[in-house]
């Protein structure tokens, strides 16, 4: 049974000792409150801007959820949405905005409360759009502190209003590439980071002409700051040798685009410096995703065959088929070249695994190329699985599974398996059971005896035998199982 409107009046005189059961009362009563006086909702709103107001922060936390319910009332948000939007902007840019509970709850407000108003001409006219530019402001300063919902809000806001964002455009651009080129961007939470690739990609909504030109180029852009990068690895590897990915790195590149990030510093005396090629590949693609996969305002022309060509490029830089230069005797950096490049070819499929979902039946002209670059990704030995290598890359394989099944999808009937062989034999592999102690059989659990007596060498034989007798009589026990 909720709570009377008169007896959540009254409990807010001072900051209720839990705002549950007000939240509840008022969630319930305010499809009514077209019916309630002018004089109990003024008391209502009052008390609930003066819990704003307090130097308590639960209090001011208790104010704001109350606003947060009030905000879907068309009566209240006539009458005091501007109060409203005043107070929140004061407790954004005050002391409390430290506090996490209160600064996202505030935010959050903000967002509903521009919502309820959006669409209505007279509220929009006279409350939303003054304060804009103020809420605009306020969440710029915030972004440090709660990038995931700043960004989502700044987002819906960009969409909505476009003309009054604009100012604000080129200040938020710069604040998210600095905060892409952390460098544990990679590290952060998958829904963080989508919404920050998909907040950059709706600015061209801001242009007054050919918003879709300008989406189009910064697409371009990123597929040629892509090719740049990973051209580097051509101070590595034998890249002219193979003439499919020297093709690929002349047509995509590109020397008139503006580049985005600042230039890498590879130092081959520090092979760990590699690592930063990789990381900015990962980036590029992360944002590729976010243009690509986002959806906008306006018509736009997607150039699925560059997309597709610049992860082809990527996964076709494998040492498997492009030789080290031969300066290049440093077995640490061949070593890190190569992780480098699993880690893009990696990136890469993360892009290519989300294409079918949105781009469906275009991308079926182009599927037996996209299977044959999968299959790249496959490690061998002397023509065989290097079991070694897909365990150890465990992930990147079973996204390669995973990126086949999705093309495989498109499609209703597929008859040329020579294509997905190898991905195949590796899906096989990954799911058999594996033997824990497999290596205390291995060269790994030989004892070295040379130097030991004879009786000794007896006792280690048949303790070194204990292990091995239990892996044959109990080998159920030894099993894992797939996760």
């Amino acid at each position: 049974m909720s709570l009377p409107l008169a007896v959540v009046i009254d409990q807010l005189k001072s900051t209720p000792a839990s705002v549950i059961p007000i939240l509840s009362a008022l969630d319930k009563a305010k499809s009514t409150f077209a019916s309630v006086s002018k004089v109990d909702l003024k008391h209502l709103t009052s008390r609930t801007l003066n819990l704003c107001r307090s130097n308590d922060p639960y209090s001011v936390w208790c104010g704001i959820n109350i606003i947060y319910v009030l905000a879907d009332s068309s009566e209240i948000v006539s009458a005091e949405g501007s109060a409203f939007f005043g107070q929140l902007l004061k407790v954004l840019g005050s002391q409390h905005a430290q506090n996490k509970a209160v600064l996202e709850s505030a935010i959050e407000c903000l967002a509903r409360l521009c919502d309820s108003i959006r669409g209505k001409p007279t509220l929009t006219r006279e409350i939303l759009t003054p304060n804009l530019s103020s809420v605009f402001t306020v969440l710029l300063d915030k972004l440090a502190l709660s990038p995931y919902l700043v960004l989502g809000s700044l987002k819906k806001l960009i969409q909505e209003h476009p003309t009054t964002s604009r100012p604000f455009a080129n200040k938020l651009k710069t604040h998210i590439l600095t905060f892409v080129m952390e460098a544990q961007f990679l590290s952060y939470p998958q829904k963080l980071r989508a919404t920050a690739c998909q907040t950059l990609a709706c600015l061209p909504v801001i242009e007054k002409d050919a918003p879709e030109q300008h989406w189009l180029r910064d697409v371009h852009a990123l597929i040629s700051e892509l090719t740049s990068t990973v051209e580097i690895y051509a101070s590595f590897l034998n890249v002219q040798d193979d003439q499919e990915a020297s093709t690929l790195l002349k047509s995509l590149g590109s020397t008139d685009h503006e580049s985005l990030f600042p230039l890498l510093s590879i130092d081959i005396n520090e092979p760990s410096s590699i690592f930063a090629i990789s990381q900015r590949v990962g980036v590029l693609f992360e944002l590729l995703q976010g243009y690509l996969l986002s959806g906008t305002k306006f018509p736009v022309v997607v150039p699925i065959g560059r997309v597709l060509s610049v992860v082809d490029l990527v996964c076709s830089l494998n040492t498997r088929f492009v030789s080290f230069k031969r300066e290049i005797r440093d077995a640490d950096v061949k070593q890190y070249v190569d992780i480098s490049l699993t880690q893009c070819h990696f990136s890469a499929l993360g892009l290519l695994q989300q294409l079918p979902a949105t781009f469906c039946a275009l991308l079926v002209p182009h599927m037996l190329a996209v299977l044959a670059t999968l299959e790249l990704l496959v490690f061998l030995q002397n023509k065989r699985l290097d079991h070694a290598r897909i365990l150890a890359n465990e992930p990147m394989i079973c996204e390669v599974i995973q990126c086949t099944s999705s093309f495989l999808g498109l499609t209703s009937f597929f008859a040329d398996h020579s294509l997905i062989s190898r991905i195949l034999e590796a899906a096989v592999f990954l799911v058999q059971p594996r033997a824990g102690g497999q290596q205390l059989a291995g060269d790994g659990g030989k004892v070295k005896l040379s130097n030991q007596s004879k009786s000794a060498r007896k006792k280690t034989k048949r303790n070194a035998a204990v292990p091995l007798s239990d892996l044959i009589s109990h080998e159920h026990l030894f099993r894992q199982t797939v996760p």
